[in-house]
């Protein structure tokens, strides 16, 4: 029996038995091999290993074995994270006596039951920037109308995305306004320029509602009596020119036609 064993079964017996290990005061023994000695030098006086003693830190060996530099890569987890069912973890600074990497509770978080992938909380809503395209397969608004499959998604005054009834695609065809809404291009100008911005109408157009002039931008009814049309208005900056705004007026200067004439 070896000296070594002798010694730490004398240290059991005594009960010298500790469970923890201090990483600056503990030290271990240990032996480093030497190079082999010459074969015909070894034959003649027998077996003659070479080694050296040495010792070496509990804290030292820990960090030679799982270090960044060790054998093996260890992450460390940092306090008060991993403690909740469904976090994402990310890599987080590096951290303790040998500089292990290490793991935090990130801001994301997977639905245990569902595949769901959640950023943030709704006690701390967290902002989300995608500096490349990002492809979308199917998108479905927070809390959504029952009948929301077809209806528009937009962001309201909170920068939340909802669908609303009034704003509906039926087959990807027919674009549908349903309801008292109402419906604005460009801004109101109420001075003799030009709107900066146009709408192109390419299709039919069907109108089953009243027409309102450019009065009504003024703060008139803008709706004509029977038998008025559409008249362009007079540039008022300009006599005898006309700024392409139309007013509900009588036909002046056409001739009322009867039938048979």
């Amino acid at each position: 029996m070896s000296v070594f064993v002798q010694e730490v079964l004398g240290l059991l017996r005594r009960n010298f038995v500790k469970t923890t290990l201090n990483p600056t005061d503990d030290y271990f023994q240990f032996v480093r091999k030497g190079p082999p000695r010459n074969q015909s030098r070894s034959r003649a006086s027998g077996f003659a290993p070479q080694g050296q003693a040495l010792s070496i830190s509990a804290g030292s060996w820990l960090c030679s074995q799982t270090g960044p530099q060790g054998l093996g890569r260890f992450v460390s987890t940092v306090k008060e994270s991993g403690e909740v069912a469904g976090v994402i973890p990310m890599f987080w600074l590096r951290q303790g006596q040998c500089s292990w990497h290490s793991l935090k509770d990130s801001l994301l978080s997977q639905d245990t039951a569902d595949p769901v992938i959640y950023v943030g909380k709704n006690t701390a809503p967290t902002d989300l920037i995608v500096y490349n395209r990002v492809y979308i397969p199917k998108l479905q608004p927070n809390n959504p109308s029952p009948n929301f499959r077809g209806q528009v998604i937009f962001a309201d005054a909170a920068g939340e995305l909802k669908t609303n009834d009034n704003f509906t695609f039926t087959n990807g065809n027919n674009f549908l306004v349903n309801g008292p809404v109402n419906t604005s291009f460009g801004s109101i100008t109420t001075g003799a320029s030009s709107p900066p911005t146009s709408t192109r109408v390419n299709n039919k157009l069907i109108l089953s509602g009243p027409v309102f002039d450019a009065a009504s931008a003024g703060g008139g009814t803008g709706l004509p009596n029977i038998g008025q049309v559409l008249i362009a208005r007079e540039d008022p900056n300009n006599a005898g020119v006309s700024d392409g705004r139309v007013l509900w007026g009588d036909p002046s200067g056409v001739p009322d036609l009867k039938f048979g004439e």
